[in-house]
Order: C-alpha cells, then structure tokens, then sequence
C-alpha cells in the first residue's frame, strides 16, 4: 500500500472514531429506572384542585437533581425534590452520588411551587431506584425532610376533590399529632367526596401503602366526635348554692344551647355523605342532656356546646372563601347588635356571664376577619375558618339568651361603685403574669370600658385556666382529686361558681371511675381546671355583689378591635417568581452548555482530522509537481506557432 494511500485510510478511522466519541459524549447515561405517579395540586387563584402527573427517571450519574416541565418551579419544590432523592438513597442504604434525578412534571400547571410534593417524589424515588412497582390507585401529598418524616400542608380538600375526579381510590395525608382539628377536617373531607384518607406520619408508614395493597378501608380517618361519660351510678350534683342563684333560669338557658346543637346536627344529617357524623353528635347530644338532667346544668351544656362547633363547620363544607367571609361578617354584626338587660340586685350574674360571651364572641369574630382575607389560600382555611366562627356564634346566642333570662327577674336597678376598679386592676396584674390570651385581651377591653365587673371574671378565666394547667401537669391524679374536692367544697356563692364546682364533681367521679391511668388523669385535670375557676368566680361574685350601688344605666364594650394583620408584599411575590425564573433559567442554561461544549468538542476533532488530511493532500501535489519538473531540465523550449 502506497504512503498516501495509507494516511488516507488512517484519516478516515480517526474521523470515524472523533464521530464515536462525540457520540458516546453526547449520549445519555445508563437508566437505572423509571416511576410515575399523579401528584395533586392546588390553583390558588380559584381554590380548585388539580392532577398532575410527576415522572422520574432514574439514571447512573454524580449526583444531579432536576424538575423539568413546568415554566416556573419553585425554589421549595427544588428543594423537595433534592431532599427526596438524598432520602430515597439513604433509606435503600445506596449512594446519593451515583445517580442523577430528573423529575419531569405534566398536566395541571404550568407553574409548581411550594413543598406539598416532597413525599411524592420521595416514593417515586424508591420505586425507580428499587425497581418496585408503586400501585396505580393512589396519589399523596405532604412535605419531606431529612429524616424521612412527613409535614403538614394544606389544601387537602381542594386536593381530594381532584383525586376522587381522577378516579383514584385513597390519598395519603400527612399525620397530626395532638390536633384533632385537623382530624377533624380530613374526616369531613373524607365524608364529602368518599375517598379514604391515610395518615402516615412517615416515609416507612407510606411505603406500605404504596407498594403493597393494605386494608384501606381499616386504616382510614376517624374522629370521634366525644368520649363517653360513665353515667352509671353517677349521683345528683352535690354542690348547693349559698345564696338565691335562680338554678331553673341556668337550665332554662342551657336548654336553649341544646336546641341551637339539635338544630345544627338535623342540618348536618340532610347530607347523605353526614349521616354517620351526624348520628355521632346525636348520641353526644343526648348525653349531655343526660348529664344536664343530673343537675350538672353547665357540665352538660359545655359538652354540647363543644359538638356544635364540629356540626357548624360540617354545615359549612361548601363555603367558598366569599361565603366564608359573609359568615364572619354575619356573625360580627348580629353579636355586635346585642344589649345587655339593666343590672339589678337578682340578675347581675346572668347580665356579666352574657356580657362575658358576647365579649368572647366578638373579640374572635373581628380577630378572625382580620386575618381572612391574607390568610385563606385554599378551602381548608374557610372550613378552619369557620370552626372559629362556630365558637363566635355560639357564644353570641349564649349571650342573647342570658340577656333574654335577665329581663324576667325583677330586682332592684343598681351599678358596681368604684371599689371594682382597684378589684379588677389587681385581677388584671395577676392574670397578665400568665400571658397573652383571649380572656386577657377582653378583660382588658372591659377595664377600659369602666365595666369593672366584667373585667374581674374575665381577669379570672386568665388566671385560673393557663395555672390549672401548670399544676395539673405536676400533680397525679390523686392529688388532683384532692385538690379539686377541697376546693368545689367551698365555691358555693352564685350561679356560676356552683356550677363550676359541680362541674368539678362530675369530673372527680369520672376520674374515679375509669380503669385507664391516661383517662383518669385528664379527667382529675379537667377536674381542678373547673374547680380552680369556681372557686375564683366565688369569690369574686360575692366581691361584686357587695359592691353594687343602686342606679340606672347599662355599661358594656363598644368598639372591639383587632390590628389588622399586614397583607403579603406584592414586590416580594414578585421578587419570588423572579428569582424562581432565575433559578429555572441557570438550570436550563447549564444544560445548553453542556450540550453546546459537546458539539464544539466534535467540530473542533472534525475540522482538525480535515485540515490534516488536506495538508497530507497537498503535500502529496507538491511532491508529483516537483518530480515532473525535474525530468524536463535541459531542454529547447518550443515556439509557438503562428
């Protein structure tokens, strides 16, 4: 073979060898594996939900983690889908650094942002790692961190609704801990669009969902809606009042909150998808009135003044945030709207426990509409919203029915003197050592409004409730009890210290009664928490009454407000959409890089392999040239012809 000949064949393998290595550069890495999974969301603007589809692929690499798909992604949601593929290694014991995660996200939105997906792509994670099948009937959503637990979010309504619509058959949910509120709100979310709710607390509770089919139906939400007052042998209330307490007109007022708790229940149950919840708070009902009946007049009132708060927001599931609004706004107005009756000698207790509603009652109603419309982002928040609103109303009615009883007494017209002031100043200084809280703030309100009277039994409710709770987390049970009895004993001056003190009793006995430590123990607390309060309203209504001087004239709280909260910065937001679109682009522009350094690399091995092989070309003309003049030398030169 001849010299160029050879370089000729040498220059084509090396330009067949530059294509194999520009391509070997450019092509993708082994797949490890794949999963899929749809993952709900929720479009702020409307409060609607929406399926998106998350789709990962794994594939052998140093450790990358990128979403693809949507325009914008946020810098949480890049920050979950780093955290889950970190724990999705370390949970099958391999190394984060040597795979790269790209998430690629459909359908739904075109802009992702918040951290709600981080367990979602932590299952698809293990599954494509692994090469375990996820099931193909569930969706879930909740925040993930380091250590594989699972946090709260929001918007599980909104995200339900969306998963029921794609005919999916359960959802897992980030677990509560000690808020039964939020338990609440997923058995109502349950209920409503008949799609089992699992909680899982963890990575390891949701894998046995996800990759295994476990009994749903078993593991679904509960919430129970009271616990079971031990009736049996439990004896007439013990405590008697010392001085006139008018005790028929108390039931007379506690029937009136039974009426307001069986009408929100017969609502409830007009629901198909209620019926169960609603046939709970009936048999509740008809406890308390059972206790009532026993002469436990408050006792039984509270407990189904606590279920008409569970009822109120069932009642509320399809509110939408303008409806949630004119709820609050109702409620404000009609407690607002409230006159309380002339204080006379006989109905000063009945006018002060209405005043003390009603102050209750506003002061969360304007709280909460204060904060409505910077605080709602998806139906969660109404439904929230609106157990608040439950508490606010149902004080108000109260206090419309206390009002209402106190205009049937008689007595004579008097008003507290001015040795209530430094009474309820020195009430006010020792409740304030215990901090902020509702009956604080209102006590306040009170003092300012020269309603001295008021401002001392709700200077009480601050002192007594947040110190009962200190010491019964240092007693047991049985000192407790001790401490309860001693105490409901000698609280007897008035309507509502005896009730408080037989309230006490009712809880002793419980307490006694039951066979479980943990039960017992909340009950003795429960136990000294009431009878802490009687015997502080003891006395001070007895304080009260020997400082009423006879006159005309009413005195309540007018002007109740709440600081309006400061509204999210709308050049922040737009700060965090810049930044997010910041973010999206420099990842989008790293890989434009690499491709363009991939390119340039082939080009740059191409056009060196051409220019050789031209150079070896022209080398080759040269030398031909160069021995054909050589045997030319010597001789004549022709002429042209003419």
């Amino acid at each position: 073979m001849k010299g160029y000949e050879a370089r000729t064949w040498f220059l084509a393998i090396a330009v067949f060898g530059a294509f194999l290595l520009a391509t070997a550069v450019a092509a993708p890495a082994t797949v490890v594996g794949t999963a899929s999974l749809p993952v709900p969301a929720v479009i702020l603007s409307n409060n609607t939900g929406s399926l998106t589809n998350f789709t990962l692929v794994v594939t052998q690499g140093t450790g990358n983690v990128m979403i693809v798909g949507p325009s914008i992604v946020g810098s949480s949601t890049l920050q979950s889908a780093q955290a889950a593929a970190q724990y999705a290694a370390k949970y099958l014991n391999l190394k984060f650094g040597n795979y790269n995660f790209t998430y690629n996200i459909t359908g739904g939105t075109e802009n992702v942002s918040g951290p709600s997906g981080g367990a979602a792509m932590t299952i698809l994670a293990i599954s494509a790692l692994s090469g375990k099948q996820l099931l193909d009937n569930f969706t879930m959503t909740g925040t993930i961190s380091q250590n594989g637990t699972i946090g709260p979010i929001g918007g599980v309504y909104d995200k339900s609704s969306a998963a029921k619509a794609g005919g999916l058959s359960f959802i897992m949910v980030p677990k509560f801990d000690n808020q039964s509120v939020y338990d609440e709100l997923y058995l109502l979310v349950q209920s409503t669009f008949n799609i089992p709710l699992i909680q899982v607390a963890n990575i390891s509770q949701a894998y046995k969902f996800a990759f295994t089919k476990a009994n749903i139906t078993a593991n679904a939400t509960t919430y129970p809606f009271y616990t079971k007052i031990n009736l049996y042998n439990l004896q007439p209330a013990p405590i008697a009042c010392s001085n006139s307490c008018n005790e028929s007109l108390f039931n007379q007022v506690a029937q009136g909150t039974f009426s307001l708790v069986n009408a929100s229940i017969n609502n409830m149950s007009l629901n198909p998808n209620f019926v169960g919840e609603a046939s709970q708070l009936h048999a509740a009902l008809a406890q308390s009135e059972a206790v009532a009946g026993k002469g436990y007049i408050y006792g039984g009132a509270n407990l189904a003044f606590l279920n008409y708060a569970d009822s109120y927001m069932f009642n509320s599931y399809v509110f939408n945030e303008s409806d949630g609004y004119a709820a609050l706004s109702g409620i404000s107005d009609s407690c607002g709207m409230l006159q309380p009756q002339q204080l006379t000698t006989t109905n000063y207790e009945y006018v002060i426990g209405g005043q003390l509603r009603q102050a209750w009652g506003t002061y969360t109603v304007a709280s909460d509409l204060s904060q409505y419309n910077s605080s709602v982002e998806t139906t969660d928040d109404v439904l929230l919203f609106m157990r608040s609103a439950a508490n606010s109303n149902g004080w108000c009615y109260a206090a419309s029915q206390m009002f209402n009883a106190s205009g049937t007494t008689g007595g004579t017209d008097v008003l507290p003197n001015g040795n209530l002031s430094d009474i309820a100043a020195a009430r006010l200084g020792r409740a304030t050592e215990y901090g902020s809280s509702m009956y604080l703030n209102t006590a306040k309100l009170a003092y300012k409004a020269h309603n001295y009277p008021l401002a001392i039994i709700d200077a009480d409710y601050a002192y007594a409730i947040p110190n009962a709770t200190e010491t019964g987390a240092s007693l047991g049970t049985g000192a407790l009890i001790n401490a309860s009895a001693a105490l409901a004993q000698n609280s007897t001056f008035g309507v509502w210290a005896t009730q408080f003190a037989n309230e006490a009793e009712l809880y002793i006995y419980e307490s006694r009664a039951s066979s479980n430590a943990t039960t017992a123990l909340a009950y003795a607390q429960s136990a000294y928490s009431a009878a802490l309060l009687a015997s502080q309203m003891s006395m001070d209504m007895k304080l009260i009454s020997q400082n009423l001087s006879p006159g005309v004239g009413t005195i309540s709280i007018s002007n109740v407000t709440v600081s309006q909260n400061q509204t999210t910065n709308p050049t922040g937001s737009q700060s965090n959409s810049q930044l997010t679109r910041s973010i999206n682009s420099l990842s989008s522009s790293l890989q434009n890089l690499y491709a363009i350094v991939v390119i340039m690399l082939a080009i740059i091995v191409s056009l060196t392999i051409v220019v050789l092989y031209l150079l070896t070309k022209i080398q080759f003309y040269t030398s031909s040239l160069h021995r054909q003049s050589k045997g030319t030398a010597g001789k004549p030169q022709q002429r042209p012809r003419r």
